[in-house]
């Protein structure tokens, strides 16, 4: 479902109170202040504000969207253009969950600083009392609807990637790296489609700072 309207003001300005002040039941993706763009080459110039719909059991299986675009009228005002959209997560790959009793957990580290395009690499301990939990967490995620669009500038960017052993043989996760929340699953080096939603739920279930 579509809707637009004009308002007085800049496109940009009116895109970022958007941004601070998401509907009722919705959360902006990236946070207040987080405004995209895209152009065209018919010189159309779009300012993106996305949120996410806020639900009340973060691993429910379907969900809403909203896409708000504001751009340049001839008269001078902001247009504003408002697009609703209701999707179901896509069913998770069988390989995806842990299998048997999982062995030991591990946990890489990397920042990647743009300035000076430098990255450091390091192990990080998990309490192992949060282990099981998480796990839990990580088993309950629901599949990722692919939604891709334009990610906020960033100075670093802070991924993780955990590796763990189960009787079905090695799962790997790669979570942040983008502002998808997201988690990529690799079982025994073979990449799982769908990706994971909500990843934020395990990195914060492992006691982690948020990645990015």
């Amino acid at each position: 479902m579509t809707r637009y309207f004009v308002v007085d003001g800049e496109p940009a300005d009116v895109a970022d109170w958007f941004s601070r002040h998401p509907p009722a039941g919705y959360v902006a993706d990236g946070g207040p202040g987080s405004v995209g763009s895209i152009s065209d080459v018919d010189g159309f110039f779009l300012n993106l504000v996305y949120f996410d719909e806020r639900d009340p059991d973060p691993f429910a299986q379907a969900g809403a969207a909203l896409q708000v675009a504001t751009l340049r009228m001839p008269d001078g005002r902001a247009g504003v253009v408002v697009a609703v959209d209701g999707a179901w997560s896509p069913a998770r790959s069988a390989a995806s969950y842990v299998a048997g009793e999982p062995g030991p957990l591990t946990v890489r580290l990397a920042v990647h600083r743009w300035q000076g395009d430098r990255t450091t690499r390091r192990t990080v301990a998990v309490d192992p009392e949060r282990v099981a939990a998480a796990l839990d967490v990580y088993d309950r995620l629901p599949g990722w609807a692919p939604a891709f669009h334009s990610c906020p500038a960033r100075d670093a960017e802070r991924t993780y990637t955990v590796t763990l052993h189960d009787a079905d043989g090695t799962l790997r996760l790669a979570l942040g790296g983008n502002c998808f929340d997201t988690a990529t699953v690799w079982r025994n080096g073979r990449r799982l489609d769908p990706a994971l939603a909500n990843a934020h739920l395990l990195v914060s279930a492992l006691g982690l700072p948020p990645a990015t």
